[in-house]
């Protein structure tokens, strides 16, 4: 729900899903935190109410996703 509607108002980008046991982490860029966390629990009204935190950090760079990138690995 959360990607579609990221997608379809321009409010955030999905970089990437990690999976650990049972957690999932989304990593997002976003040019607004605070709208994206606002639109984000928007997005989920009338989903199952899974426990949800947000996290917001700088990263101009995209470092973050730089390296979850696979190509880095074989190097």
């Amino acid at each position: 729900a959360v990607h579609e509607a990221a997608e379809a108002g321009g409010w955030g980008m999905l970089v990437a899903v990690v999976t650990n046991g049972a957690g999932r982490e989304w990593l997002w860029h976003a040019a607004d935190a605070h709208e994206f966390a606002g639109e984000m629990r928007g997005a989920l009204t009338g989903h199952p109410d899974y426990p949800i935190e947000v996290r917001a950090f700088d990263d101009p760079t995209w470092k973050a996703a730089r390296e979850l990138d696979p190509r880095r690995a074989m190097h």
